[in-house]
């Protein structure tokens, strides 16, 4: 798996987007360059977080935050062209916590 140097962060609010955006933390927030794999991210993402609450690649965080943690190939199988192959990537990817890319590429696979 290629090493991923960075990350984006995407916040997700239920809510309370507008006044999460006028906070000082989320104004003020700037991606931070890392190296290191997608395991790594989830795994420290999702430290002290809710483990029942994670789901197709989402980690919560111990502050309550969820973040997608997606491999970089995720685009390309995303957009495959192969007939079925996004509603086989999108059924399995339902049935996982963290994103297994090898299940992902066989359920996109002709």
């Amino acid at each position: 798996m290629p090493i991923v140097r960075t990350i984006t962060p995407c916040l997700w609010f239920d809510g309370q987007a507008e006044e999460a955006a006028r906070s000082r933390s989320v104004a003020t927030a700037r991606p931070r360059s890392m190296t290191t794999g997608t395991d790594d991210y989830w795994d420290k993402l999702g430290d002290g977080g809710d483990a029942a609450a994670r789901q197709c690649g989402w980690p919560k965080d111990r502050f309550g935050l969820s973040w997608q943690v997606v491999p970089r190939s995720m685009g390309t199988l995303m957009t495959s062209t192969v007939p079925g192959a996004g509603e086989r990537l999108m059924s399995a990817m339902l049935k996982m916590q963290k994103r297994d890319l090898a299940a992902l590429e066989a359920a996109a696979a002709p």
